[in-house]
């Protein structure tokens, strides 16, 4: 089972960052306003992302600005914790990070519990304000 969810292709994450950090700047205006306008943006800048489709196909987007005075704490939709669960737990299934992290540390990591990662991953993710 593959995971329909939105994500950034391998090799492209650092280009999105970047765009991210502009926008969070204020450097690139205006910031989109639809689903359209976004996949606009990254096809113009040549990030590739996975779209999902059927019933996960996105319609909304918004934008979070965070503030130094605030704790952020951003909720996963529950469907997909649900998704993640069966997924990871299917023998032979490995957990997918992007490259970058496999680039970053000079091999691929090992990961003994996919469970006990992804928990780590969705509480180190809820809480660190993208820094």
């Amino acid at each position: 089972m593959s995971l329909n969810r939105f994500g950034i292709k391998d090799g492209h994450h650092q280009r999105f960052g970047e765009i991210i950090k502009e926008w969070a700047r204020g450097e690139r205006t205006p910031l989109p306003r639809s689903i359209a306008e976004f996949k606009a943006v990254l096809d113009t800048e040549g990030v590739e992302a996975i779209w999902p489709t059927g019933e996960h196909e996105l319609h909304n987007l918004n934008f979070i600005f965070g503030r130094t005075e605030t704790l952020d704490i951003r909720l996963p939709p529950v469907e997909h914790l649900n998704e993640s669960r069966t997924h990871l737990a299917q023998p032979g299934v490995e957990y997918d990070i992007p490259r970058f992290y496999h680039d970053a540390f000079g091999s691929t990591p090992t990961i003994d519990n996919n469970e006990t990662f992804h928990s780590a991953r969705v509480g180190d993710y809820t809480v660190a304000n993208c820094v």
